[in-house]
C-alpha cells in the first residue's frame, strides 16, 4: 500500500522504534523514518480512507494521524462503530 500508486495517501506517527516498526512494515507497505528514539514516521498510500484506517491499525503499533485531516475522523468513525458493536444489549 505504498504511497505513489494510490489516490489516497496519508503520513501518521507510529509509536515504536524505527527497527521494531521495519519488522512489520514492508517496503510496500509504505516509507518509514525515524521519529526520534520511541517513534517514526509511515508515509503509505490506499484506495481509500476505510482502507488506510485498517492498513494502519493491523499493523498493532499505536500510532497518530498526521496528514489528511479526513483520515483522522475515518479513525473516529471506525472507533464509534466499534463502541455501538460493544455496547449492544446483551454483550
Amino acid at each position: 500500500m505504498s504511497g505513489a500508486a494510490y489516490a489516497t495517501e496519508a503520513t501518521v506517527r507510529l509509536f515504536a522504534p524505527l527497527a521494531e516498526a521495519a519488522a512489520v512494515v514492508g517496503p510496500l507497505d509504505g516509507v518509514l523514518t525515524a521519529d526520534g528514539e520511541d517513534a517514526c514516521l509511515l508515509r503509505t498510500g490506499a484506495s481509500g480512507l476505510d482502507m488506510m484506517v485498517f492498513h494502519v491499525m493491523f499493523m498493532g503499533f499505536d500510532f497518530e494521524v498526521l496528514d489528511p485531516p479526513e483520515l483522522t475522523e475515518a479513525v473516529r468513525a471506525l472507533r464509534d462503530r466499534l463502541s455501538r458493536a460493544l455496547d449492544r444489549p446483551g454483550r
